[in-house]
This record gives C-alpha cells, structure tokens and sequence, in this order.
C-alpha cells in the first residue's frame, strides 16, 4: 500500500470518528467488528482476537481488510 492510499484511508477513519462523535480507535474497532460480524464471526471470538492487539497492529488489521 502507498504512503498517499494509506494516508487517505486514515483521513477517511478520522472523518468517521468525527462524524460518529467517538475516538479514531473506536472508529475503526467499530468497522473491524461490524464487517467480522457481518461475515459469520462471533463477537467473543472476535474480542479475543481484537482484544491483545496493539494500536497498530489494530490499524494494520484494518488496512488488510479494507485495501
């Protein structure tokens, strides 16, 4: 991924935060959640995936997921 495409998908996160009224990590813990659950995932399953990961392998997570 390019500096300017992953720099737009963090503006892109920072824009929902504002517009949900909660913190950037909220923001995209909320979007990882969401498309899990969607996809079949159970929440405990996804807490103890989500829960141990740092900030940035958080952040790493979401730009897989959403390239």
């Amino acid at each position: 991924m390019t500096t300017t495409k992953r720099e737009n998908r963090i503006a892109e996160l920072v824009e929902l935060a504002q517009e949900w009224n909660c913190t950037f990590m909220d923001a995209l813990l909320e979007i990882l959640y969401t498309f899990y659950e969607i996809a079949g995932f159970e929440r405990e399953r996804l807490d103890a995936e989500f829960g141990p990961m740092s900030d940035d392998e958080l952040m790493e997570a979401y730009l897989v997921t959403f390239p």
